[in-house]
C-alpha cells in the first residue's frame, strides 16, 4: 500500500508540472494575441515600446483579477510564460512531461535571462549575435543543451539548486562575458538589510561573496560550539547570539549559569571584546577549478562545495 500511495504522489507531482505547463502555454498565447502585435520590430526607446508596455500591464491586471492574484505576481508569471515558451521551448516540453517541476523551470528561466540574442518579451532581435548567422542561435543552443542535461538526469533528479549550477555552466560556455558582467554587478550590489517579523522579532540579512559567507558561518559556528554541555540554548539560538556579539564586539558567554563548574572554551570576564572573534578557527573551502584558472592564465568557472558554480576570479 505504501508503494502504491508513493507512486500516486509521484503521479500527482507530474500532473502539477503538466498543469503548470498548460497555464504557461495559455498565458503565452494571451501575450501573443494582446501584446506581441504592439511590440515594434526595432524598439529604440521607451516611447516606442510604451504601447506594448501598457498592453502587458493591462493583460497582467486581467489575469490577476481572474485568478485572485496581485498585479506583481501576475506580471511575474506572465513574463515567465513568455520566456519559457519563446526562449526555452525544449525546457517547456520537459515541464510538460513531468521531468522537472515548476520551481526548476523558474530557476532555468532566471539563469538564462542574460542571454541577449533570444526572444525577449516577444521581441526577436533582428541582428544575430556576434559570430552567429541567425538571430536567436545562442539561445536555441542553450535551450537544447539544458534539455539534454535534463533528459540525462531523468524525472525527479533535478532540484532548483542543481538546475542553477547546470544552467550556469551552459550559459558560461555560450556567453562568458555576460556571466562575468552579471557577477560583477551582483558583487557591487552587496548590502545589509533588515525586515520586521512577528512577535517582536526581526531579520538581519547580508549579501556577500559565497566564499566570505562560508568563512563567516564557520567562524560563527566555531565560537557558538565553545560553550559547555550545560548551556540550555539550542545551536541555532547560540549562532544568533554569537552573531550579535561579534557585530557589536561584546563578550559571548556560556549560559549554563554555574561559573564554578563551567567547562566552556571562551574568554574570561574582563577580556578584550575583540578577543571573542575566533581567529584560530580553521576554515577549509573546497573549490574545483581547472589548472589554467588556478595559475591565473584563464578565467573559467569553478565549483565551490556547499554553494555551486563560482566565477574564475
Amino acid at each position: 500500500e505504501v508503494g502504491d500511495l508513493l507512486a500516486e504522489v509521484v503521479h500527482v507531482a507530474r500532473g502539477e508540472s503538466y498543469l503548470a505547463y498548460e497555464q504557461y502555454r495559455r498565458l503565452a498565447r494571451l501575450h501573443q494575441v494582446q501584446v506581441a502585435p504592439l511590440i515594434p520590430a526595432d524598439p529604440g526607446g521607451s516611447a516606442a515600446i510604451a504601447p506594448a508596455t501598457r498592453a502587458f500591464e493591462d493583460l497582467a491586471a486581467m489575469v490577476a483579477a481572474a485568478l485572485g492574484w496581485g498585479d506583481r505576481k501576475a506580471q511575474g508569471i506572465l513574463g515567465e510564460a513568455v520566456d519559457l515558451m519563446t526562449r526555452l521551448p525544449a525546457v517547456a516540453q520537459r515541464l510538460r512531461d513531468g521531468v522537472i517541476t515548476v520551481e526548476v523551470a523558474r530557476k532555468l528561466i532566471e539563469r538564462t535571462d542574460l542571454i541577449s540574442d533570444g526572444p525577449a518579451g516577444g521581441w526577436l532581435p533582428t541582428e544575430p549575435a556576434p559570430g552567429e548567422t541567425e538571430p536567436g542561435a545562442v539561445m536555441a543552443r542553450v535551450d537544447q543543451a539544458i534539455a539534454g542535461e535534463l533528459d540525462q538526469g531523468g524525472r525527479g533528479a533535478w532540484t532548483p539548486h542543481l538546475a542553477r549550477d547546470m544552467a550556469d555552466r551552459i550559459v558560461f560556455r555560450e556567453e562568458p562575458d555576460a556571466v562575468r558582467q552579471r557577477r560583477r554587478a551582483a558583487k557591487l550590489d552587496r548590502r545589509v538589510w533588515t525586515s520586521n517579523l512577528d512577535d517582536d522579532m526581526a531579520l538581519l540579512g547580508v549579501t556577500m561573496t559565497a566564499e566570505r559567507v562560508q568563512v563567516s558561518v564557520a567562524a560563527i559556528r566555531d565560537l557558538a560550539a565553545r560553550v559547555c554541555g550545560n548551556d540550555p540554548r539550542t545551536t541555532p539560538q547560540r549562532n544568533s547570539d554569537v552573531m550579535f556579539c561579534l557585530i557589536n564586539q561584546v563578550p559571548y558567554r556560556c549560559a549554563c549559569g554555574d561559573p564554578a563548574t563551567c567547562t566552556s572554551d571562551l574568554p574570561g570576564e574582563g577580556a578584550d571584546p575583540a578577543a571573542v572573534v575566533p581567529v584560530a578557527a580553521r576554515t577549509i573551502l573546497h573549490v574545483v577549478a581547472d589548472e589554467a584558472t588556478v595559475a591565473g592564465h584563464a578565467d573559467n568557472p569553478g565549483y565551490l562545495s556547499g554553494h555551486g558554480v563560482i566565477s574564475g576570479d
